[in-house]
């Protein structure tokens, strides 16, 4: 937690492992090592979220896989520049029937 945070704070990073210091000596080190982890997961660098999670025992963020298919969603290839062409043409010739 310490490296990863003064890297996205800087220097501010300084009161947070003060706090953190702190914590230990409230906290059984193995819930506030499993509090850290689960905020890194989250990209939060902030002493309020580990207090947060010692408190409450918060879950890790999960990941989940990119779907390459799915059936209600297009395929890439239906965003091409000739696609988008032909609506454009499509669009066009509806607009003049119209007037």
């Amino acid at each position: 937690m310490g490296g990863s945070n003064t890297q996205a704070r800087g220097v501010e990073a300084v009161r947070v492992l003060v706090g953190l210091k702190a914590l230990a000596g409230k906290h059984d080190s193995q819930a506030l090592e499993e509090a850290c982890r689960v905020a890194l997961t989250y990209g939060a660098y902030r002493l309020r979220t580990i207090r947060q999670l010692l408190k409450r025992q918060g879950a890790e963020q999960q990941q989940f896989d990119f779907l390459e298919e799915h059936p209600i969603i297009r395929p890439l290839s239906d965003y091409s520049l000739a696609s988008l062409r032909q609506f454009r043409r499509e669009r066009n010739h509806d607009e003049r029937q119209i007037s």
